[in-house]
């Protein structure tokens, strides 16, 4: 539509000149208020990214009582996102307030253009807007939505595995001078009787007394697949070793009752200092190692007794040997026999050389185990044992040889670990079949089913191999049970426990948090600053219905008259409806007119 051009009002000198002197501007104190919603969430912001940096965590009651009432806890956490939200929000608005403002003083608006803006800073959605101006305005509405949305993922609680803040500490076996007694006795000559409780029972001698324990493990010491083995801890505690046990871990479900029971510990670890035992295996077709007969009765239902004289793997001597007996016509019997280097040094450092050396013989259905020759070695070692309360499992994991201090200076502990498949072969008997035997055999076979590239002899070697190492660290085993148990000769560990949590918000959200509120108060610092903390800003509030009335009434009736004028063009009265289009494209201004404020319209053409 095309206007007459009015007569300039009395005067529109800048709000800042001596003839609007009279004319109140808005006040500091009011401009800078817009900054305390942004140091609001700041502070907020900052004590959340504190949590991420310093690993806060809630734990014990406070964790309690927080699951307990999580319903009343969100709606709390609802509330401050709101209130946190619509801080940024506020303050967003008041940018486009002030910015409308001083362009309805410095230049012009249409009515249109000035809903538009009352309808940004008021939060209202203006339906009868232009189609554009009411799509950017729906845009904007759901933008609004966010940042209340992205403070609640950030204050939310979360549950989360956390470590313990208390000092939390494990008894574990030590091998003192004073119960050396006990731990140095040999199988067969142990006078320390055995305990048995509900835990399990505990000796001495376990080759002796535990015997079942060690043809288990060797049985079972490779898995089917190639994956660490899944194996039952040797007491009634009910846990699970994943992978090696190495002999350590006995402390758990013995000793640990303070940790296993607590309600929020799910995970513990802790150091434990023992042997890692290394055997390799060849085979020796030239051994001398023979069984020679020595009784034979006429009843063929009376066992044949043989005298095994063993070979040294070292310098092929000759032992006096010990008698194997079998019942059966095929001579099913196996037998082993240790050898050590009496190198004392060996025992007492990293030593890379073989401490212990087996001859392991077979006949008959044992007749593949001829012949075979083990090397062993006990290097000390820091072990890292990882429990999982929850499932009830252990994971034993090498942690360090360097400078690591044996637990047993005279050897006496490893020389009993490498002893044992001998000690066992002397206990077991051989009527119609080998015990040792079969159990070389069962894990030979669980090595052949996991499909590697060896050849047959390679994986019988290994599998040999593996079952010793498992019968050392049986033994390992059994005898710090019994230092639990029966000597009670123990020393502390600290333990890092994994203990159930809460923790304020997912780490993603809050630095979403962080981004959003930086973005906020970079654009507040930056207005205030191009504005010259928005210097000249009238106290006129186009968004505030008093000033809106009160204003167009002190401009006179020219906008009343042009929407009269051209309505009367149209054929037609005004109807009040928000739509119009006539009204809405009318460009008006705010003057001084008669030492007042007055919006006016002005028109073109």
């Amino acid at each position: 539509m095309a206007y007459k051009l009015l007569p300039k009002p009395e005067s529109t000198h800048s709000p800042c000149s001596a003839s609007w002197s009279n004319i109140r501007l808005e006040p500091t104190k009011k401009k800078v208020l817009l900054f305390i919603p942004c140091i609001f969430t700041t502070i907020v912001n900052l004590l959340l990214v504190t949590t991420i940096v310093n690993d806060w965590t809630i734990q014990g009651t406070y964790y309690d009582r927080i699951n307990r009432d999580r319903a009343s806890v969100q709606i709390l956490v609802h509330i401050l996102a709101g209130l946190l939200g619509l801080a940024q929000v506020s303050t967003l608005r008041n940018l486009v307030n002030y910015y409308a403002r001083d362009m309805l003083f410095q230049h012009k608006l249409t009515l249109d253009e000035l809903g538009f803006y009352n309808a940004l800073t008021t939060s209202q959605i203006n339906w009868a807007l232009p189609k554009l101006r009411l799509f950017v305005l729906l845009i904007t509405a759901a933008v609004a939505l966010g940042p209340s949305a992205l403070w609640t993922g950030a204050l939310t609680p979360i549950n989360v595995i956390a470590v313990n803040k208390e000092h939390v500490s494990l008894f574990v076996p030590t091998y003192s001078n004073h119960t050396a007694d006990y731990w140095q006795q040999g199988w067969f000559n142990a006078n320390v009787p055995p305990k048995h409780t509900n835990l399990g029972m505990f000796t001495y001698a376990p080759q002796r007394e535990r015997y079942n324990f060690f043809i288990n493990d060797g049985s079972t010491a490779s898995s089917l697949d190639g994956r660490p083995q899944v194996f039952k801890k040797g007491d009634n505690s009910n846990f699970t070793y994943h992978g090696r046990s190495y002999g350590m871990g006995s402390s758990v479900g013995l000793v640990d009752k303070g940790l296993t029971i607590h309600q929020h510990i799910i995970a513990y670890s802790y150091f434990e200092t023992g042997y890692q035992s290394n055997f390799t295996c060849t085979r020796n077709i030239s051994s001398a190692s023979t069984f020679l007969p020595r009784f034979f009765y006429l009843d063929t239902n009376a066992p044949m007794v043989y005298l095994f004289r063993s070979a040294s793997p070292i310098d092929s001597t000759i032992d006096s040997g010990y008698f194997v007996a079998d019942l059966s016509t095929g001579q099913n019997i196996t037998a082993a026999k240790t050898f050590s280097t009496n190198d004392t040094a060996g025992w007492l450092a990293n030593s890379t050389k073989p401490l212990v050396y087996l001859d392991i013989q077979g006949l008959g259905a044992y007749e593949d185990l001829k012949g075979i020759q083990c090397m062993g070695q006990f290097i000390p070692t820091k072990f890292s044992v990882d429990v999982d309360v929850v499932n009830q499992t252990i994971t034993v994991t090498p942690n360090t040889a360097q400078g690591v201090v044996n637990i047993d200076e005279s050897g006496a502990i490893a020389g009993a670990a490498g002893d044992s498949l001998a000690a066992l072969s002397l206990i077991s008997t051989n009527s119609f079949t080998s015990v040792l035997g079969n159990m070389f055999h069962d894990n030979i076979f669980n090595v052949k089913q996991q499909g590697t590239n060896e050849t047959d002899e390679t994986l019988l070697l290994r599998g040999i191999g593996e079952s010793v190492q498992a019968i050392s660290d049986q033994y390992f085993f059994s005898l710090s049970s019994a230092q639990l148990m029966i000597a009670n000769d123990t020393r502390s560990e600290p333990v890092i426990a994994s203990i159930r949590a809460i923790r304020v918000g997912k780490d993603s959200l809050i630095y979403a948090v962080t981004t959003l509120n930086c973005l906020v108060v970079l654009i507040l610092i930056f207005q205030a600053v191009w504005t010259k903390l928005w210097y000249g800003l009238l106290k006129f509030n186009f968004a505030d219905v008093k000033n809106v009335i009160v204003g167009t009434s002190q401009g006179g009736g020219q906008i009343a008259q042009i929407v009269e004028d051209e309505y009367k063009i149209q054929g037609s009265i005004w109807s009040g409806e928000a739509s119009d289009r006539v009204a809405g494209n009318i460009p008006v201004h705010i003057v001084q007119k008669a030492g007042t404020l007055a919006v006016v319209a002005i028109l073109e053409g």
